[in-house]
């Protein structure tokens, strides 16, 4: 379990790439047992849980496949046939069954604690590089189905996660990927209330919330949002909001500026 965690937070603090994406599955795979092969278009399914007794082969947990689909609500998985994207796809019918399959399979086995919390963590990192990684390449690719899929992935697997301003977070980006910016700021406004201000992530989810609010031209919501926290967070971060809510006035002054918002 050691060599596993020593890999969990070598991944965590690597770059976002493909590269990083297939460490993840990878890692996700060793932590669990199970395997994922895509073969001749079909997703294959094997492997033993890791942990004991095991009450089910992963074989027993496989799902059907037909040619020709993607994933489904009645978990049909398989791959298009190949094409010069086909790595790209493979990456995504891995990585879309490990996100939406894998978490409620997860929670009706008798995993223990501390493995289940390391498997959950493992998907958020699979979450983390599938977002800033495979979806921008799926995009790119002109795989509108696939990456549409994978947002679809995206919202069931939040479904799943234990923390609940995770929870919100993942929603909110989801929500960004469909380009639906009112609903991003709903899901970031109750992740950022879920966490607490002395929470090292909570910075995080206040300019990710502030950003989305920029990205709206919603400046007045965003100074008032770093007003309001500024008396609520400790001094240590002080300084950070102060250039947050400098970098406000900067876009709204350029955004003048460029016609892009009233006077």
């Amino acid at each position: 379990m050691s060599t596993l965690i020593s890999e969990y937070r070598r991944l965590t603090v690597g770059r976002e790439a493909l590269s990083a994406l297939d460490a993840a599955l990878a890692l996700l795979e060793r932590a669990t047992g199970i395997q994922t092969r895509v073969r001749h278009g079909v997703l294959v399914i094997s492997g033993i849980p890791t942990w004991t007794p095991p009450v089910a082969s992963w074989q027993s947990l496989s799902v059907p496949v037909a040619r020709d689909a993607t994933v489904d609500e009645g978990h049909t998985l398989t791959l298009r046939p190949a094409t010069g994207q086909r790595a790209l796809r493979v990456r995504f019918i891995r990585t879309q069954w490990c996100l939406t399959i894998l978490p409620p399979k997860l929670s009706q086995l008798r995993v223990p604690d501390t493995q289940y919390s390391f498997v959950i963590d493992c998907l958020l990192l699979l979450f983390h590089q599938a977002y800033f990684t495979l979806l921008p390449k799926l995009e790119a690719a002109s795989l509108a189905t696939e990456r549409n899929t994978l947002v679809s992935a995206f919202f069931r697997f939040a479904e799943h996660v234990p923390d609940i301003a995770e929870r919100f977070r993942i929603t909110g980006l989801a929500h960004e990927a469909r380009r639906d910016a009112s609903r991003a700021v709903a899901s970031f406004e109750k992740a950022l209330l879920a966490s607490h201000v002395d929470e090292h992530v909570f910075m995080t989810r206040l300019q990710t919330l502030w950003m989305t609010l920029l990205d709206k031209k919603d400046f007045e919501p965003a100074l008032q949002l770093l007003l309001k926290v500024m008396l609520m967070v400790p001094l240590k971060h002080l300084g950070e909001l102060k250039e947050l809510i400098l970098s406000t006035f900067s876009e709204y002054r350029d955004a003048r500026a460029n016609g892009r918002v009233a006077g």
